[in-house]
Order: structure tokens, then sequence, then C-alpha cells
């Protein structure tokens, strides 16, 4: 991959992030400001049934931005060396990972032998990217996530079913799919690509002795 490309994809990256924290979480805290003024009105009239109404949808409001907030956060998130590993990183960051948007990620991580920091942090990425991918534009209920590291190369599989609605669509400018994050790394993958199920597989040098 070329650093124009890469760049290209960063430049996205951030468009996107900033159209969805304008978009989505901005206005939704901007309705939640005035649903908390009709609450303080409407107590202040005495109707304290409708209050209370308001004051539960307000806080289902909340509550969907923190979990956006949450999924944002996750996708943009850097890789930090766990003091027991990369085996521990990636199971803390799947484990993490928010459940707010109705998915199921499953997951299995076999390191046998610690790569270099570099190629660490190229995994870490790549899965990032790839949960975004199956979870937040594909919209997959069930993803099973299946890593193993040794030998000199790490091996990354992940399987989607059960869509949960359709595919999002793509900010403007965002030309990233399965195949680009093979480019980045410098691997192999392959992809099995259905309306209902996605099978993809990465295999990439890490470099160790």
């Amino acid at each position: 991959m070329s650093p124009q490309e890469l760049l290209a994809f960063e430049e996205a990256d951030c468009g996107r992030i900033a159209d969805r924290l304008h978009d989505d979480v901005l206005q939704a805290l901007g309705c939640s400001l005035l649903k908390a003024e009709l609450s303080k009105g409407l107590l202040a009239r005495g109707a304290t049934r409708q209050a209370e109404q308001a004051i539960d949808e307000l806080r289902d409001q909340l509550d969907a931005v923190v979990q956006e907030l949450r999924t944002l956060m996750m996708q943009v998130r850097p890789y930090k060396e766990h003091p027991l590993g990369l085996q521990r990183a990636l199971e803390s960051y799947l484990r993490g990972y928010p459940a707010g948007n109705g998915a199921r990620i499953e997951s299995a991580v076999e390191v046998a032998e610690e790569p270099p920091p570099a190629a660490a942090a190229l995994l870490y990425r790549v899965l990032r990217e790839a949960l975004a991918e199956v979870v937040d534009y594909r919209r997959f209920g069930t993803v099973n996530v299946q890593v193993a590291i040794g030998g000199g190369s790490a091996t990354l599989r992940l399987q989607a079913t059960q869509p949960r609605q359709a595919p999002a669509a793509r900010p403007p400018g965002d030309g990233r799919d399965l195949g680009w994050r093979a480019r980045l790394v410098g691997g192999e993958s392959t992809v099995h690509d259905l309306a209902d199920r996605l099978e993809w597989a990465l295999c990439f040098p890490t470099g160790q002795a």
C-alpha cells in the first residue's frame, strides 16, 4: 500500500468519525437538552406523570448516546502493550467491544510467541477495522473471531452471520474493503461474501525470529 493510499484511508476514517459525532452524537445530545427542558417545565406545572415519561425517554436517549460513544472509542482506540502480552491485549479488546449495538462476538486467541511490537500493533489495527466493517457497516449479529500467532506469521479468521439489517452506507471517500487490510499489512486474504454470511481469513508475516 502506498503512503498516498494509506493517507487517503486515514483521512476517510477521520471524516467518518467526525460525521458520526455530528450526525448522531451531537444531534442526540441536542434532543436530550430539549427533553430535559420539557421535563423541567412539566414538573413546574405539577404534571408529574408526564414528567416521569419524559425523563424515561431522556434516559433512553442518553443511554443510546453512551453506547454510540463507546463504539466510536473502540474503533479509534490505539494499541497499547499489555503487561501480560498481546493475547491478553486482544482478549481484553474483544471482551470490551460494545454489545449495545445488538451484536454478539465470540472469540478465540492463541499467541504461541510474542510478535515484534510493530507487528502486534498492525494486527490490533486490522482486527479493530475488521470489527467495524462487519458490526458497524455490514451489521451482522453474530461474529466469530479467531487469532493465531506463531512461527513467524499471524492468522486472523472472521466469520459473521445473522445480519441484523441492511448494510449501512459508506461515507463519501471511504474506499476500504476487506482486501485493503491485506494490503495494509503486506499479507494475503481470502473472502467468501454472501448476503447472509461472510467468511474472511488474513495471513501475514510478523517478522518473528
